[in-house]
C-alpha cells in the first residue's frame, strides 16, 4: 500500500473506533446498541472518504 492508501486507512480505522465508541455509548442511550455503532462505523467511512478526497 502506499503511504497516502495507509494513511487513508489508518484514518478510517481511527475514525471506525471513535464512532464504534461513540455509537455504543449513545446506543446505550437509546436501548440499541447496534443501531449507535453501525452509525458510528459509518461515520468512520466517512471521515475516511472525505481525507481521501483531500
Amino acid at each position: 500500500m502506499s503511504p497516502q492508501a495507509c494513511g487513508i486507512a489508518t484514518l478510517m480505522a481511527i475514525g471506525i473506533a471513535i464512532g464504534v465508541g461513540v455509537g455504543a455509548a449513545v446506543g446505550s442511550a437509546l436501548d440499541n446498541v447496534a443501531l449507535g455503532i453501525t452509525i458510528g462505523i459509518a461515520l468512520g467511512a466517512a471521515l475516511g472518504l472525505l481525507y481521501q478526497r483531500r
